[in-house]
């Protein structure tokens, strides 16, 4: 039986006003009330690095009871990661090392998803190296019960589990035995940490320990990337099997799938398009090219029709995550594609959400329309902000009392409690997940003193954790976009973390 290994989290109390500036244009509003947090670092099982995963498409490391995964660094050294990750559930102050497949001291695993109720869902090693790559081979798995739990696949080397409901349905992909060329950048590099495949990847839906093939739009790929709680499936296909001359592989349209049909979401004009996340109504939302694929903006997919939302005035746009009101959050490029900010699109009006300095980007809304997402402050520098209407931007490290030795990078989910979920530095180097939560409602669980948090990990030596950089990863045309995908096929090996 495996063992389940406790360590313990790392509990830095916050007590600062967050001062929330009036509105003056607002109808009288009042003075909002200062807002305080609780703050969570996780430590790793090898008390190094750890960190949440993000996309494309979208993953869900944040369900709304505050359940928490994240990826984290062992002691157990590896030749592809530096060292064993493993998932990482932290819940009610406690996080646990969910293990891999046998030897878990050997393999690594991820965790993509966790669903109100608990279950998680993401991948893990098997011990195997794939021939056709040469990269290690991966499984789509469950984690639960203490156990770790192999999904399977077609028959091929790999499969990836990436989206859970409450009902316990799962979607991902799988490969068969199928040789094929192209598999590895649809979505734009849809494999975990970039890994390329050889054999064609299947669109799947786990359900009541069965398998099944969504199909495709007509090309050989497809990958299922977002399931809700009604069941309906959002995911990305190759439409056909013929390399395009602006891309160098087949053109892919999201696809929106429910009750054994599949759609074609369609595209903006051109030939590569992607979904990266569905609402419980069945909107989607993603990045399109428009002919000649020199541009890209971000839309909207609602029953049918599908919506350009555009861009500030430059060629690059994309949508990230759509709440169930319809409000879509992502980024749009100015005219010049020199800067960029954070948007939220609602009833066809785009609105600037600015910055804390240079450029920003909203990564995930709430259902109470709070956004969150990361901004340049400074050449190289980058910190995380939560917006809210009538109170603007506000940087989340301002929270953060001088001296604490951290601060908060990114901050990639936000759920229907106000949670708030990301990436932290350490002044050592160290990457951590952190987990915010608002306790103005229990003012006993916000203390006055802040924790050291080198003193209480003892953190050395790190910078062990192959993580992709997030800050300069933005796409300022789609010339970007493909000598992104060819750099990271040929030397990114960590987990993807946006």
């Amino acid at each position: 039986m495996r063992v389940k290994h406790r360590m313990w989290m790392v509990v830095v109390f916050l007590l600062a006003m967050l001062a929330m500036a009036t509105s003056l244009i607002a109808q009288g509003e009042a003075d909002q009330k200062p807002r305080r947090y609780k703050l969570y670092l996780v430590l790793a099982p090898g008390d190094t690095d750890s960190s949440v995963p993000g996309g494309p498409p979208t993953f869900r490391m944040l369900n709304n009871q505050g359940t928490l995964g994240s990826a984290g660094s062992t002691s157990m050294p590896d030749p592809f990661f530096g060292f064993v990750v493993h998932a990482v559930q932290s819940r009610k102050g406690v996080s646990t090392d969910l293990g891999a497949l046998p030897p878990a001291d050997a393999n690594f695993s991820v965790p993509y998803s966790v669903s109100d109720n608990g279950a998680m869902v993401g991948i893990s090693g098997n011990g195997q190296i794939d021939p056709l790559t040469g990269f290690p081979e991966f499984e789509a798995v469950s984690f639960n019960d203490g156990g770790v739990t192999d999904l399977g696949n077609f028959g091929g080397n790999g499969s990836l589990a990436i989206s859970v409901n409450n009902r316990g349905q799962i979607v991902g992909y799988a490969l068969n035995t199928v040789p094929d060329p192209y598999g590895s950048f649809l979505m734009g590099c849809s494999t975990t940490g970039c890994f390329p495949v050889g054999q064609q990847m299947r669109a799947v839906l786990w359900d009541k320990g069965k398998m099944k093939d969504l199909g495709t739009l007509g090309g050989n790929d497809a990958v299922a990337g977002i399931i809700n709680q009604s069941g309906q499936v959002a995911g990305t296909s190759y439409t056909n099997t013929t390399p395009n001359l602006t891309t160098g592989f087949p053109s892919q349209d999201p696809f929106f799938w429910e009750r054994g049909e599949m759609v074609d979401v369609g595209n903006l004009g051109g030939t590569f398009a992607y979904a990266n996340w569905m609402n419980e109504r069945g909107q989607v939302v993603g990045l399109s090219t428009l002919a000649g694929d020199n541009v890209a903006h971000p839309f909207l997919w609602d029953r049918g029709k599908l919506t350009d939302i555009g861009t500030f005035g430059g060629t690059y746009g994309e949508a990230f995550s759509v709440n169930n009101a319809g409000q879509v959050v992502g980024v749009a490029n100015f005219a010049g594609d020199q800067l960029w900010d954070a948007f939220v699109w609602s009833k066809g009006e785009l609105t600037d959400l600015g910055n804390l300095g240079i450029t920003s980007r909203a990564l995930a809304i709430n259902s109470s329309g709070q956004v969150v997402g990361n901004s340049k402050v400074a050449p190289g520098t980058f910190h995380c902000f939560l917006w809210e209407k009538g109170s603007g931007m506000i940087d989340l490290n301002d929270l953060i009392p001088p001296g604490s030795g951290l601060f908060l990078q990114e901050a990639v989910y936000i759920n229907d409690r106000g949670q708030i979920a990301g990436n932290a530095i350490l002044d050592s180097g160290a990457m951590r997940a952190y987990l915010l939560t608002p306790c103005d409602d229990h003012p006993d669980d916000c203390r006055s003193e802040m924790v050291s948090v080198e003193a209480s990990t003892g953190v050395g030596q790190t910078g062990v954790m192959n993580v992709a950089p997030t800050g300069d990863e933005h796409i300022s045309s789609f010339a970007d976009l493909r000598r992104q995908l060819e750099q990271r096929h040929r030397v990114s090996v960590g987990p993807p973390v946006r």
